[in-house]
C-alpha cells in the first residue's frame, strides 16, 4: 500500500508505507505485550524494556497509515485528493444524474404524448423543480461567501436533489394509466 497523497500531490517516488512488514508485525505485537503488562501486570512494570518503544510506535503508525489508505480504497475507490479534483468529480456526478433525469423526462414525454395537459403539468413541475434545485444549491453554499469548496458543495447538493428527482419521476414513468 502506498501513500497516495505523498505520491500524487507531493510527487514522492512510490514506495510501500510499511517498509518492513515482518518487523512491523513484530513491533505491533510487542506494543500489545506492553499494553498487557501495563494493564494487567502493573507491579512488574520494571521488567519492561521501553528502549524500542519509539521504533515500535513508528511501525504502528506505518501500519495505521497503510490500513487507512487500504480502507479508503475499498470503501470509496480512487478518491480525488485535491479540491480541484473533488470539484471536478462532484460536477461529473451531477452531470451524470442530470443526464439520467433527462432520459426519464423523455420517457415521460413519450408516455404523455397524447395528453397535452399532462405534458403541460410535467413541464411546469420540471421548471419549478429546476428553480428549486438551483436556489437550494445556492443555499448549500452561497458563492458570495467565497471559498474554494463552494462549487463542490453546490454540485454535490444538485446531484443529490437530481437523484431524488429521478426516483420521483421514475415512479410516474413506471405506473400504468389507471395507477396515477
Amino acid at each position: 500500500m502506498i501513500d497516495r497523497w505523498e505520491v500524487e500531490i507531493n510527487k514522492v517516488a512510490k514506495k510501500p508505507i510499511i517498509a518492513n512488514y515482518k518487523k512491523a508485525c513484530a513491533d505491533i505485537g510487542a506494543i500489545f505485550d506492553i499494553r498487557h503488562v501495563i494493564c494487567h501486570e502493573a507491579p512488574e512494570l520494571r521488567r519492561l524494556d521501553l528502549s524500542k518503544l519509539i521504533e515500535q510506535l513508528h511501525s504502528l503508525t506505518e501500519f495505521s497509515s497503510a490500513l487507512d489508505w487500504y480502507l479508503v480504497g475499498m470503501l470509496h475507490g480512487n478518491i480525488p485528493l485535491t479540491q480541484t479534483d473533488m470539484t471536478i468529480n462532484a460536477t461529473r456526478k451531477y452531470k451524470e444524474a442530470d443526464e439520467e433525469m433527462k432520459a426519464v423526462l423523455r420517457t415521460l414525454e413519450e408516455k404523455f404524448s397524447g395528453d397535452p395537459r399532462q405534458l403541460e403539468l410535467l413541464n411546469a413541475t420540471q421548471v419549478a423543480w429546476e428553480q428549486f434545485k438551483d436556489v437550494q444549491s445556492l443555499f448549500r453554499h452561497d458563492p458570495e461567501g467565497g471559498g474554494t469548496i463552494g462549487p463542490m458543495l453546490r454540485a454535490s447538493e444538485a446531484e443529490e436533489l437530481t437523484r431524488e428527482r429521478v426516483k420521483h419521476l421514475l415512479w410516474y414513468a413506471t405506473r400504468k394509466e389507471g395507477d396515477m
